[in-house]
């Protein structure tokens, strides 16, 4: 069982340092940026991002700790 599982739904950004102990999250393509290592303590994370591939206007380290993304996500 995750620890938490997120759904960011009415989001257009997410700051920086903003999520803790997430094993899952779905990012829908209305998030416009991604701050600074905004995953950084979230160990066991995969990241689902319904945008086909990074934003440019992402934040360069975003996934700073290099989580499991998975591009392009439909949910079912």
């Amino acid at each position: 069982m995750p620890l938490f599982v997120c759904r960011v739904c009415n989001f257009i950004e997410i700051g920086e340092l903003y999520f803790i102990q997430i094993e899952n999250i779905e990012i829908p393509s209305s998030v416009t940026k991604i701050g600074e290592m905004a995953f950084i303590d979230c160990y066991n994370l995969t990241i689902y991002c319904e945008a086909e591939s990074e934003p440019g206007n992402w934040s360069l380290s975003w996934n700073y700790s290099n989580r499991q993304v998975v591009w392009g996500y439909k949910k079912s």
